[in-house]
């Protein structure tokens, strides 16, 4: 079901709820160790089949050199960090896949002040394009660009260099068999290693941390929004297995500040909503 147009929604379980509003604030992850594994890979193998079949017309060496360093991110630790949302507020899909099989909740996000993450480097808050002839043209877009700068770099140049020029825009591209999920995403470049606290206008990327899950360490950094906390948060639908009351909610909300100095009720200023589907988790 399509949410609030005005909003994207988060879908998790209730000890991330609490730890969402406890702390003000939401984990981007390592998107290597996110659930589709081709992410990043879906659209760069693309441009790199459409960039090897340009080079091996011109030179076979060329194009070995191509091959044995644009796959390198020779920047040490620094990755991308992704946070994911959904245009669906009430989706049995994402339910049962991210959000404890509908026991947890959908918590929805102001679109309007995440978008202003948009005018920060190696940082960007967009919608992910799952269409494949947009994706097509993106893929002749950038193979020109490639093509272009050889005139002007070496090939290991270009090649070595792919990585950071281009991997947040491959990673606004995915695999189409998940487009019902119509998601958006918070993109962040950072290492896990040396970052300290970032600010960026109302917002804090705080230092990374580490989890465990499925015996597979992930880094993550939580960017807080508690200096507009009020501002953020706007929606939490309740899952249709979730074993938690509305008045848990408002109990929550309050206890962290998310009302202070505001009249309150479950419609507003944050909507709680019990879904409207019908499923059961045992």
């Amino acid at each position: 079901m399509k949410g609030n147009k005005d909003l994207v929604y988060h879908y998790c379980g209730i000890e991330a709820l609490v730890s969402i509003i406890r702390t003000s604030s939401i984990w981007l992850s390592d998107y290597r160790k996110m659930n589709d594994y081709a992410e990043e890979k879906w659209i760069k193998e693309k441009v790199n089949k459409k960039i090897r079949e340009q080079l091996i017309s011109i030179d076979k060496k060329v194009c070995d050199i191509w091959d044995r360093y644009y796959d390198q991110n020779t920047y040490g630790t620094n990755t991308f960090f992704v946070g994911c949302f959904s245009e669906e507020c009430d989706d049995l899909t994402q339910w049962t896949r991210y959000a404890d099989d509908g026991r947890g909740v959908a918590i929805g996000f102001s679109k309007d002040v995440l978008c202003k993450l948009n005018d920060g480097f190696g940082l960007a808050f967009d919608k992910i394009i799952y269409d494949e002839k947009v994706q097509e043209q993106f893929v002749n877009k950038i193979t020109k660009q490639i093509m272009d700068r050889f005139d002007r770099q070496s090939v290991m140049h270009v090649a070595i260099e792919f990585f950071q020029d281009y991997t947040l825009q491959f990673l606004k591209y995915k695999n189409p068999g998940f487009y019902s999920e119509n998601e958006w995403r918070v993109i962040h470049y950072s290492s896990p290693a040396y970052q300290d606290t970032a600010y960026y206008g109302e917002f804090e990327f705080l230092k990374p941390e580490f989890r465990v899950n499925k015996n597979r360490i992930i880094s993550y950094i939580p960017l807080s929004f508690s200096e507009i906390k009020q501002d953020v948060i706007k929606e939490i639908h309740l899952g249709p297995s979730s074993k938690v009351s509305i008045n848990d909610i408002l109990n929550l909300l309050n206890a962290y500040g998310y009302y202070e100095n505001v009249s309150f009720s479950h419609k507003e200023p944050i909507a709680i909503i019990k879904s409207e589907s019908t499923y059961q988790s045992y």
